[in-house]
């Protein structure tokens, strides 16, 4: 997870050729995903990866992105991870799957500065797809957000502005 040991994992991932190369390469990470994720250095190879192979090779990948959606998407690193799966995967039940997850932690994610990103993120990059879901868990939850001192109100600002922008 330092710097040079980054590079070099991302520079092997570039040039694997044979599925042994990227069993062993599976094997290697998978114990250590939750750990790559949310290193400032280690997120890269995560990203590396979802970028190289297909997405049918890489599905302990986005198996692991979907099992720990909230940890991951609340963590300054793994959120860039968790935008880059959503730019990445053009499976319908990869994304039914993410957004059930969304929609199942919406207030830990709103909770949260990163969190609350993948929800701007999703709407400036798919626009009017999906602020209904967005909108839906925003009402539902109206009388906890508030209630609750926790709760960034600048963030909720936010996240109705791109919707707004997207649909009045």
């Amino acid at each position: 997870i330092n710097k040079s040991g980054t590079y070099s994992i991302q520079a092997l991932i570039e040039v694997m050729e044979s599925r042994e190369e990227e069993i062993a390469l599976e094997r290697m990470l998978t114990p250590i995903l939750p750990q790559l994720c949310g290193n400032e250095h280690g997120h890269h190879i995560i990203l590396k990866l979802i970028i190289v192979l297909p997405e049918a090779k890489r599905t302990y990948i986005n198996n692991f992105i979907l099992k720990n959606l909230p940890n991951i998407s609340c963590n300054k690193f793994g959120h860039l991870c968790i935008m880059k799966f959503m730019t990445s995967n053009t499976k319908l039940t990869l994304r039914v799957e993410f957004i059930t997850q969304i929609t199942q932690n919406f207030l830990c994610l709103i909770q949260n500065p990163f969190g609350c990103t993948i929800f701007l993120f999703l709407i400036e990059k798919y626009g009017i797809r999906y602020k209904s879901i967005i909108f839906t868990e925003l009402l539902k939850n109206m009388s906890y957000f508030a209630t609750e001192s926790n709760i960034s109100l600048s963030q909720i600002e936010q996240i109705l502005f791109y919707l707004n922008k997207y649909d009045k």
